[in-house]
């Protein structure tokens, strides 16, 4: 064989090598690209349910979103004439002497009616001009008759004093399992009002962040209305806060060891350190004793709030 011939012989077994290690690497390529993409095309089934019609709908939102992203929404501390005043650190005061001060002033009493005509108290927080987060046990229980027929929501409520008015709840979505299975891991209720009442009481920021044991030993605090200070025929509500740690965390449930009374069900699970919130109080914890237990936000609940600012 001539060295022409053993050249060209040479130069062809490169030219099959090179072409195969193209193929391998564009296929690899093509795999991460996909896996960085989505998490998966799954759907959830969601509940409007129209408290001025009284009419029901449903539609589905895509829980598709990219792999190790956060998802947040920014705070905003309101335009009302109140001096900020941000409580971090080591402040271990329980009841709050200026609600109307943010962030609390985003924590809002609500008192909200059902179909059986009992009336109750809970905790809701603004996270937009005119949209508000509570517990999908504030929107919908079987044993009250269904789905709520009227909520009121008062930023920054102190005793009688209603700094910043009054706003009706609009519409109430939950997620279709809450009303079907009512679990921890769905207990959550997107709120539109009906005024831009967040543009003076300010709202929190919201944050979802991947990673399963991500939020285990941080710090937070859960303001809200406990029952038992609420007076004069619902008239009068005081807002109290407790700052602990996150003690377990799993992909939609926190467990904290924070201590909560009836009536902080929907309050904002914020972090000491940035204000935003990264679940909603939900009960006391069914894995573990003396533990209370709240909804984490998902990537997917965070970007359908964004949808709405």
């Amino acid at each position: 064989m001539s060295r022409r011939e053993k050249s060209m012989k040479l130069l062809k077994k490169c030219s099959i090598l090179l072409s195969c290690m193209l193929v391998f690497l564009f296929c690899t390529l093509n795999v991460l690209a996909k896996g960085d993409t989505t998490t998966d095309d799954s759907k959830i089934k969601v509940i409007d349910n129209n408290l001025i019609t009284g009419e029901e709908t449903e539609f589905e939102i895509s829980t598709s979103t990219p792999y190790g992203m956060n998802f947040t929404t920014p705070p905003f501390k309101g335009n009302s004439a109140y001096s900020r005043i941000l409580v971090n650190g080591n402040d271990n005061r329980h009841k709050i002497k200026h609600p109307e001060v943010w962030p609390f002033s985003a924590t809002c009493f609500a008192v909200f009616i059902w179909p059986d005509g009992s009336r109750e108290f809970g905790t809701a927080f603004m996270v937009g001009p005119r949209t508000a987060v509570t517990s999908g046990h504030c929107g919908y229980q079987t044993k009250r008759g269904g789905k709520v027929i009227s909520m009121r929501l008062f930023p920054g409520k102190n005793g009688l004093s209603n700094p910043y008015g009054m706003a009706n709840v609009t519409n109430v979505y939950t997620e279709g399992t809450w009303n079907l299975e009512g679990q921890t891991k769905n207990d959550y209720a997107i709120l539109r009002l009906d005024t831009n009442i967040g543009d003076y009481s300010g709202w929190y920021g919201l944050e979802s962040t991947p990673g399963k044991e991500y939020y285990k030993g941080t710090v937070v605090h859960v303001p809200g209305f406990p029952g038992e200070f609420v007076t004069n025929n619902a008239l009068s509500a005081n807002m109290y806060n407790k700052e602990g740690k996150i003690t377990a965390c799993i992909t939609k449930v926190l467990t904290y060891n924070m201590d909560t009374t009836s009536g902080q069900s929907g309050a904002p699970i914020y972090r000491d350190d940035n204000q935003y919130v990264i679940g909603i109080h939900s009960r006391p914890s069914s894995t573990y004793s003396n533990r209370n237990e709240g909804f984490r936000l998902t990537s997917y609940m965070v970007n359908w709030v964004r949808s709405f600012l």
